[in-house]
Parts: C-alpha cells; sequence; structure tokens
C-alpha cells in the first residue's frame, strides 16, 4: 500500500509539473504576443486619463459654481 501511494504521489508531481510547464509556456506566450501592443496600449491609457482628468476638472468646476450659487441664494434668503 506505501508503494502504490509513493506511485500515485509520484504520478500527481509528474502530473503537476507537466501542467506548470504548459502553464509557463502559454504565459510566454501570451507576454510576447502582447508586446507589440504595448505602445499602442500606453497611448490609450494616457488617453483614458486625460480624458477622466478632463472631467473631473468639469465636475469640480460645476461643483464650485454650484456651491457659489447655493451661497448667494442662502444670502438673498438672510436679506429678505
Amino acid at each position: 500500500m506505501a508503494h502504490e501511494a509513493k506511485v500515485a504521489a509520484g504520478t500527481a508531481l509528474q502530473q503537476l509539473t507537466d501542467d506548470l510547464v504548459t502553464l509557463g509556456a502559454r504565459l510566454q506566450f501570451d507576454v510576447s504576443s502582447a508586446c507589440p501592443l504595448t505602445p499602442e496600449a500606453t497611448s490609450l491609457a494616457e488617453n483614458v486619463a486625460s480624458i477622466l482628468m478632463e472631467r473631473e476638472e468639469k465636475v469640480r468646476s460645476a461643483w464650485d459654481r454650484m456651491s457659489k450659487m447655493s451661497a448667494e441664494m442662502a444670502a438673498i434668503n438672510d436679506i429678505e
């Protein structure tokens, strides 16, 4: 029985090793095929970041205007 367990463990270890080698080869292929896309992906990320920053500035500006208008309306209500 101990011999059978040892053989089963050896088989499992070999299968795991083979799976890891296959996974490593697939990952290496994915990385090498993605490398030519890096400049495009970088450019896209920069453009998206720029758009998001512009949007954030517009939202902040609108919020500031709303806060100012709210303060002005509160001041008008105090006068009346």
